[in-house]
């Protein structure tokens, strides 16, 4: 998606701030309990137009409470996001699991990025990382699951 589709968007469009999450079911969880100026990254690489974005308004990001999620924000720095305020759940936690309130709860206690970019700058990993956090994740769910 361009960014002038995101901008068509109304809900984007009107929207001051974005709340920028991993996944489509983290948007919709978000949009579950009503909150609508959610966009999601559907992957590990930032697009051009996240980073367009960032740049006309006032992003918060929003991952999973583990490293994988620490990981995508440094992703996002390095790629240009212009990232004003971090959320985070509880550690552990994935974002697609939170209730209403928890959501609530973690983007009231949203931190200025300017007070933690120096976590994330020195935050040592990459993509492969991600990817390998994520695949032991699933692998464990769907054993879980069985």
């Amino acid at each position: 998606m361009d960014l002038k589709n995101y901008l068509q968007d109304p809900i984007v469009d009107k929207s001051e701030e974005i709340i920028l999450v991993e996944g489509r079911a983290d948007v919709l969880n978000h949009l579950r309990y009503g909150i609508t100026n959610v966009i999601a990254l559907n992957g590990l690489n930032v697009p051009k137009t996240i980073v367009d974005l960032s740049k006309k308004k006032i992003l918060t990001t929003f991952f999973d409470g583990d490293r994988g999620g620490d990981l995508l924000v440094k992703e996002c720095m390095l790629s240009g996001v212009d990232i004003d305020f971090v959320a985070k759940p509880e550690p552990g936690r994935e974002v697609e699991e939170l209730s209403g309130k928890e959501i609530l709860k973690a983007l009231k206690n949203k931190i200025s990025f300017d007070q933690i970019r120096a976590y994330y700058e020195k935050l040592e990993g990459n993509i492969e990382d991600i990817k390998n956090i994520r695949s032991e994740k699933r692998i464990k769910v769907q054993y879980y699951k069985n």
